[in-house]
């Protein structure tokens, strides 16, 4: 730690143990870019260098899931290892894939902070109130810790859809500990136009209740990075779970905390080791046999594909060298004959060898020649195939035939998506969180007087 000056590491959403696309390549990437980014931003770079920061946040998501393969955790302390031997402390919390459940005691966090290799931080809701307890070495447990006199770092659970409830709680219980002059935050919950509520998103006017306690709000959970008015920061995750993400920008973020005037600079960085991800479009309305349609995307491959590899490969950091990439095809408009005659097996090897590639991953977005939608499928800016647009637009169909919920057929169907994805992630295990959803269906199902804002958690 400088004398006028700290630095720390935010990141999130590392997602060790993710096998995508069942590769375990992919699984191992995720760690790869865990490990180079600690190395690159956070580890001495020569032997006999100070640290580069003087402590690591984890702002959620570090496992895909609550319960890990032992080659998860042994990747996992490999890296965290790395950090304590050079002093460096690591801060995290859990995200909604690696948050306990209700009925389970110790988890992985709880692990790794007893062999000293994080402090992992949590808050306790206790009377509908939040309590923050100072850092208890002994027991290795609390809900903030004092970096030095000026910084403290504070923590927080995973809340899900109840996470625009707590925030003014958060600021209560931040405003009543002592007092110190800078704040940092982790929270792992985005703002709700980049997620929706069920998935932890909160309005930036509800999150502002934060910003006269709080200096730093370190946020995980989305993929894509993004911050506000340079005290609200979402880094994006190190690797990508959707091919469609690669575009998007993601990364870590550096602070510098400047104690003389308690100023803050942070700058995202995204030169680090990740898979590079290809994406091709082919339009299959002009091709009239299978033979012509592989032919197709062969020449389309050739020109684009090759242009783009080109072009990741000119913008590459010039001390890494750059892994095989996947290609993600996506073939779209009026299919002429069925799909099942396309020999996707053969496109893929003949495409693997021209391009050298790792994976080739192909997404049927076709509609056949003999069906004729009332209107056109939603499609996503990139052209293909919204998958979740389409799903929304069912369930508003069949709302909507109901005609006493067919006034709110449009918000239903929201509704009913974003139920769906939480029950398949196992993220409503919360009481309270289940209570509120109970609220808004009556609120929307209009069976029940207008509420008053939630107070039930």
């Amino acid at each position: 730690m400088s004398g006028q000056t700290i630095r720390f590491l935010h990141i999130a959403d590392v997602h060790l143990g993710y096998r995508q696309y069942n590769l375990t390549q992919r699984e191992r990437d995720f760690f790869l870019s865990f490990e180079d980014a600690i190395c690159r931003y956070a580890l001495p770079l020569e032997e006999g260098d100070p640290p580069q920061v003087d402590f690591v946040l984890i702002a959620g998501d570090l496992f895909d899931s609550r319960q890990i393969e032992p080659v998860t955790l042994s990747r996992a302390t490999a890296v965290l290892a790395l950090l304590r031997d050079e002093g460096i402390p690591v801060f995290a919390i859990e995200g909604n894939h690696d948050a306990r459940k209700r009925d389970q005691s110790p988890c992985w966090y709880d692990f790794l902070c007893g062999e000293g290799m994080m402090i992992f931080l949590r808050d306790d809701l206790r009377d509908r109130a939040i309590h923050l307890s100072p850092w208890d070495e002994d027991e290795r447990r609390g809900g903030y810790y004092d970096v030095n006199e000026h910084v403290r770092v504070i923590g927080s659970h995973w809340y899900g859809a109840s996470s625009h409830v707590v925030i003014d709680r958060f600021r209560e219980a931040i405003e009543a500990l002592p007092p110190k002059p800078f704040n940092i935050m982790m929270f792992h919950g985005g703002l709700s136009t980049h997620v929706n509520e069920l998935s932890g998103g909160v309005d930036y006017e509800v999150m502002l209740a934060l910003r006269p306690c709080v200096q730093y709000l370190a946020l995980g959970h989305i993929h894509k990075q993004y911050s506000m008015q340079n005290w609200l920061f979402n880094p994006g995750s190190l690797e990508v779970s959707k091919s469609r993400e690669y575009d998007e920008p993601h990364g870590a973020y550096i602070g510098e905390i400047h104690l003389e005037d308690m100023s803050l600079h942070v700058t995202h960085h995204q030169d680090y080791l990740k898979r590079p991800f290809i994406t091709l479009f082919c339009d299959c309305e002009r091709y009239m046999t299978p033979e012509m349609l592989l032919e197709g995307v062969l020449q389309i491959a050739q020109q684009e594909g090759a242009a783009k590899i080109r072009h990741e490969k000119e913008n590459w950091p010039s001390d890494i060298d750059m892994p095989a990439p996947v290609l993600h095809v996506y073939l779209t408009g009026i299919l002429s004959f069925p799909f099942s005659s396309i020999s996707i097996s053969d496109l893929e090897s003949q495409l693997s060898e021209m391009l050298s590639l790792e994976y080739v991953r192909f997404s049927n977005d076709t509609q056949p020649l003999e069906y004729t939608p009332d209107e056109e499928y939603p499609r996503d800016e990139s052209g293909h195939l919204d998958r979740d647009a389409l799903e929304a637009r069912v369930f508003q169909n069949l709302i909507h035939a109901d005609t006493r919920y067919s006034d709110q057929s449009q918000e239903l169907a929201r509704f009913t998506s974003n139920l769906k994805e939480n029950l398949l992630r196992e993220a409503l295990q919360n009481d309270h969180e289940q209570e509120i959803l109970i609220q808004k269906l009556h609120g929307l199902l209009r069976t029940s007087p207008s509420q008053e804002k939630d107070d039930s958690i």
